[in-house]
C-alpha cells in the first residue's frame, strides 16, 4: 500500500510539472500575442470585422484556458500535499528523505523535458504567426528587374528550332523540380499510405480503426488548395508535352533545363552508340538469359539459407523491363555532346546490385587519401603549407565508370572481401560467392535504345547501384599502385571518386601526369593547375595565402545557374527550408574567411530573393540546424516509414495523425513539370509493363475483372487462358471473346502497396467476374471515398 501510495506520488508530482509547464506556454502565448493551434478560430467570412471577431474569440479561450490550467494545479498541490503528509507520518524519516528526493528528481526531470517540448512548439508557433505577417512577406533583400532577368535567362536553354512562347518560357522557368498544385486530391495514394500505416501498428487494433476514422474524415472534408500556375501555363504544358518535335531534358549540370530538336538528340544517342570500342550491337533481348543465370546462382544461395527467404524473393528476377539508354546534354562544352546514362532501377538486375553494394559499401573509404565530401576537403587541406616550390593542382578521370576494367576490378574487390574480417557480420556468402553475383551485375550491362538492344564492352554502367562502389575500389588500388611506384609522390593526394586534389613540386606536374596516366591503358587522367593562387575542387575554391596556408570559399562552376526550388512550389515547407539550411550550413562550415562568408551570404540572399523565398524563411529561428538530434534509444525508433503525396492543408493534418501512432512520415509531390515534360527513355509498352494493376473487360457484355501483378502484364493475361481463371470460366459458360483491350488502371513496383490498389478499384468497380476483394483486405470505411470512383489523378 506504501509503495502505491508513493507511485501515485510521483505520477502527481509528474502532473503537476508538465501543467506548470503548460501555464508557462500559455502565458507566454497571451504575452507576444501568439495563437496554440487548438484555440485557433477559422471561419470563410472575410474582412476586418471578422478578424476582430476571431481575434476577441481567441483571446477569450485562451484565458478560459488559462483558468482551467491554474484550477488543475491547485488540485494537484492539493493532493500532493495530502500524499507527502500521509508518507512523512508513516515512513521512517531516512526512508521519507530518499522518497522525497526521488521524487522531487522526477519532477525536475519532467519539467526539463516539458520546457523543452513547450519552448519549441513556442519557437514554431511564432514562427508560423510571423509567416501571415505582411512585413514578413516581404523577399529576403532587393533585387533589381535586370539581375532577375539576367538570373533567369540561364535556366531555359533552348537548343531547338521551336520558339518558344512567352507562357512556355514562364512555365519552364520554373524548374523541372517545380511542383504544380493537384486538381484533385489523390484519393488512391492518401489510402495506399494509411494502410501502410495501419499495417504497422496493427491492421485490426482499435489505434487503427481511430487513425482510419480520422483521415477519411479529413479526406472527405479537405479543401483544395488554389493552383500555382496560371491557365495559360497549364495549357503551355500541355503544347510542349504533345510536341513530338523536341525533347526536354535536364542539363548533365546546373540545373538548367534543356529544349533540344528531337533528331538531333537521337542523332547524337546513335553517335555514342556507333562506338564499338564502348558498347555492342545484340542481336536479340538478352533479359530472359540473364534472367536465367541469376536464379541458377540464387537458388543455390536460398536452398544452403545463405541468404533468407525474403531476399531471395526480393531479389528474383520477376521484372523482364530492360535496363534503358538516355543522354544528359553538356551545355557547357562545345556541340553539346550528351552523357550517357542507363537507369537500371526495375531491371532484372537492380535489386541484386544493390544487394551487392550494401556489402561492398563498408569496404570502401579505409585510405587516407578518400574524401567523403567537401567539408572533409576542407579540414584536410587546412592542414597543409605549401612551400615557394609547389603548387595546388586538380587531376581528373576521363569517363572513369565506363573505364573500369571490370575483370581486374573483380580480382581486386575479391582480394579485399577475403581479407575483410567484418565480412560475415554483413552477409553470410563467402567472397567468392559476393564476386560471382558482381561479375554478373558488371557482365549484363545490356539496355534498349529505340527498340534495338546494346552491350557495354567494357567497364560499369552509370546508373546500377554497385557501379560507383566498383569504381571507388578500383581507384583506391590504381592510386595506391600510382604513389607507391612514383620517387617523388606528392605531399597531398585526396581523392572523391574521380576527382583528385594533390599538392607536389612544381617541376614534377608534367612527370607525375604522365606517370598517372602510363599505369593502366583504361584511365587517362586531365590536369587543372593553379591559376591566380587559386584551385577548385568539388564545390570549394581552394586559394593560397601569402604564408603558404590556404582559404576556402564556395566554388560555382561556369554552368551554375543559381536556379533553387522556387518557393511557391506545392512542396512541404520542410523542403523549402532545406535548401536554405544547405546552403547556410555550406557557406558556415566551407568559408574560412569572414569577409568571403559575408559575400556568400549576400549572394545567397539575392538569388534565393529570385526564386520568392521571404525573410521570415532566411531568418527562422531554430531552423539552421542540419543534423537532428540523435534518437535518445532504441525505444524512440519509428515503427515504420510511410510516404504521403503533399497536398498543402491535407498532408499536414493527416500527418499529424500517424506521427501520433508512432510511424515516421514522409512527404512527395504529386506532380511536378520533369514528370509531366521529361520523358527520354523508351516507352515501354503496355502489355511489358511489370507491377500494374489491370482491368479486362469482357467484349461481349458487361463482365468485368480486376487483377494486379508484378510480372509483364502479357504472362498474367496468358494465365487467364487456364481453364481454373475465373476470366476463362466466363468465356466457355457464355460463349463469349475475350476484350482485346486492357487497361492498366495503375503502376506499382511495391507488393503491398499494389494489393492495397487492386482491393481500392475493385471495391470501386465492383468487377463481376473477381471471387474475392482482391488479397488486401480493405476496411469499409474507404467505401465513401472510393465508391465515387473520382480517385484523383492516377
Amino acid at each position: 500500500m506504501t509503495l502505491k501510495r508513493v507511485r501515485e506520488w510521483e505520477k502527481l508530482e509528474r502532473l503537476h510539472a508538465r501543467f506548470a509547464n503548460h501555464l508557462h506556454f500559455t502565458m507566454h502565448c497571451k504575452h507576444h500575442n501568439v495563437t496554440p493551434v487548438s484555440i485557433k478560430v477559422k471561419t470563410s467570412i472575410k474582412g476586418e470585422a471578422a478578424k476582430k471577431v476571431i481575434h476577441r474569440t481567441q483571446l477569450a479561450l485562451l484565458n478560459i484556458r488559462i483558468s482551467e490550467i491554474m484550477y488543475k494545479i491547485k488540485t494537484f498541490k492539493s493532493l500532493i500535499a495530502d500524499v507527502n503528509e500521509e508518507l512523512f507520518t508513516t515512513l521512517p524519516a531516512d526512508v521519507y528523505t530518499e522518497v522525497h528526493n526521488w521524487v522531487s528528481h522526477a519532477h525536475r526531470a519532467e519539467w526539463e523535458k516539458c520546457q523543452q517540448r513547450q519552448r519549441k512548439k513556442f519557437d514554431l508557433l511564432r514562427v508560423r504567426q510571423q509567416t501571415t505577417d505582411n512585413n514578413k512577406k516581404a523577399p529576403i533583400t532587393a533585387v533589381s528587374d535586370t539581375m532577375i532577368e539576367n538570373t533567369k535567362s540561364k535556366w531555359v536553354i533552348n537548343k531547338s528550332d521551336k520558339g518558344l512562347s512567352t507562357h512556355e518560357l514562364s512555365v519552364l522557368r520554373k524548374g523541372l523540380n517545380y511542383a504544380i498544385t493537384p486538381q484533385k486530391l489523390p484519393i488512391m495514394e492518401f489510402i495506399t499510405a494509411l494502410e501502410k500505416a495501419c499495417k504497422f501498428i496493427g491492421p485490426d487494433t482499435e489505434e487503427a480503426a481511430h487513425l482510419r476514422s480520422d483521415c477519411v474524415h479529413l479526406l472527405k472534408h479537405r479543401k483544395m488548395p488554389p493552383s500555382n500556375i496560371t491557365k495559360e501555363e497549364r495549357l503551355a504544358l500541355d503544347d510542349l508535352r504533345k510536341d513530338s518535335s523536341i525533347i526536354i531534358l535536364p542539363a548533365d549540370k546546373g540545373r538548367a533545363t534543356v529544349i533540344m530538336n528531337k533528331s538531333e538528340y537521337q542523332d547524337k544517342c546513335s553517335d555514342l552508340l556507333n562506338d564499338s570500342t564502348t558498347y555492342c550491337r545484340l542481336k536479340k533481348d538478352p533479359t530472359n538469359n540473364y534472367s536465367d543465370k541469376l536464379t541458377k546462382i540464387l537458388r543455390p544461395l536460398k536452398d544452403q539459407e545463405l541468404i533468407t527467404y525474403e531476399q531471395y524473393r526480393t531479389l528474383y528476377p520477376t521484372s523482364t523491363e530492360p535496363p534503358k539508354f538516355y543522354g544528359l546534354p553538356k551545355v557547357h562544352k562545345p556541340d553539346c555532346p550528351l552523357r550517357p546514362i542507363v537507369a537500371t532501377r526495375g531491371s532484372i538486375m537492380y535489386q541484386t546490385a544493390r544487394f551487392v553494394a550494401n556489402i561492398l559499401a563498408p569496404m570502401v573509404g579505409k585510405t587516407q587519401h578518400h574524401l567523403k565530401n567537401s567539408g572533409e576537403l576542407v579540414e584536410r587541406m587546412s592542414q597543409v603549407t605549401l612551400d615557394d616550390d609547389e603548387s595546388l593542382v586538380s587531376f581528373d578521370v576521363s569517363a572513369l565508370f565506363t573505364s573500369v576494367p571490370v575483370e581486374e576490378s573483380i580480382v581486386i574487390i575479391r582480394d579485399r572481401l577475403t581479407c575483410d574480417s567484418s565480412l560475415n557480420e554483413r552477409t553470410k556468402l563467402s567472397p567468392l560467392q559476393v564476386t560471382e553475383l558482381l561479375r554478373l551485375c558488371l557482365t549484363t550491362t545490356y539496355f534498349k535504345y529505340e527498340g534495338k538492344f546494346y552491350s557495354q564492352v567494357e567497364g560499369a554502367a552509370m546508373g546500377s547501384p554497385v557501379s560507383p562502389i566498383v569504381a571507388n575500389l578500383f581507384m583506391e588500388w590504381f592510386e595506391s599502385r600510382a604513389l607507391t611506384t612514383f620517387p617523388n609522390p606528392p605531399k597531398v593526394w585526396v581523392r572523391y571518386v574521380d576527382d583528385v586534389g594533390a599538392v607536389l613540386k612544381s617541376s614534377l606536374i608534367e612527370p607525375f601526369h604522365h606517370h598517372l596516366n602510363s599505369i593502366h591503358p583504361n584511365i587517362k587522367f586531365t590536369k587543372e593547375l593553379e591559376e591566380n593562387r587559386s584551385l577548385p575542387m568539388l564545390d570549394v575554391l581552394m586559394t593560397r595565402k601569402d604564408d603558404g596556408r590556404l582559404k576556402f570559399s564556395v566554388f560555382r562552376k561556369p554552368t551554375h545557374t543559381d536556379q533553387y526550388l522556387l518557393f511557391d512550389s506545392h512542396q512541404p515547407m520542410e523542403h523549402k527550408m532545406g535548401v536554405i539550411r544547405t546552403l547556410r550550413h555550406r557557406a558556415d562550415h566551407l568559408i574560412t574567411e569572414v569577409d568571403d562568408k559575408n559575400t556568400e551570404y549576400d549572394h545567397l540572399k539575392t538569388v534565393l530573393s529570385i526564386a520568392g523565398y521571404t525573410r521570415w524563411a532566411w531568418q527562422s529561428p531554430g531552423r539552421t540546424k542540419l543534423i537532428p538530434h540523435p534518437r535518445s534509444s532504441t525505444d524512440s525508433r519509428p515503427k515504420g516509414h510511410v510516404t504521403l503525396p503533399y497536398v498543402a492543408g491535407v498532408t499536414e493534418a493527416i500527418t499529424r495523425k500517424i506521427r501520433n501512432t508512432g510511424v515516421a512520415v514522409h512527404s512527395t509531390p504529386c506532380t511536378t513539370i520533369r514528370r509531366l515534360l521529361v520523358a527520354p527513355k523508351d516507352k515501354t509498352e503496355p502489355e511489358d509493363t511489370c507491377g500494374v494493376v489491370y482491368h479486362l473487360t469482357c467484349e461481349d457484355c458487361e463482365a468485368q475483372y480486376v487483377g494486379e501483378t508484378e510480372r509483364a502484364l502479357r504472362k498474367r493475361i496468358s494465365e487467364h487462358k487456364r481453364e481454373s481463371s475465373p476470366v476463362a470460366q466466363h468465356m466457355q459458360t457464355y460463349k463469349h471473346q475475350p476484350g482485346k483491350k486492357v487497361t492498366i488502371l495503375d503502376r506499382e513496383s511495391r507488393w503491398f502497396e499494389r494489393g492495397v490498389k487492386e482491393a481500392v478499384h475493385i471495391r470501386s468497380r465492383s468487377p463481376s467476374l473477381n471471387r474475392d476483394q482482391g488479397r488486401h483486405r480493405l476496411p469499409p470505411i474507404y467505401n465513401s471515398l472510393v465508391q465515387s470512383r473520382d480517385l484523383g489523378d492516377l
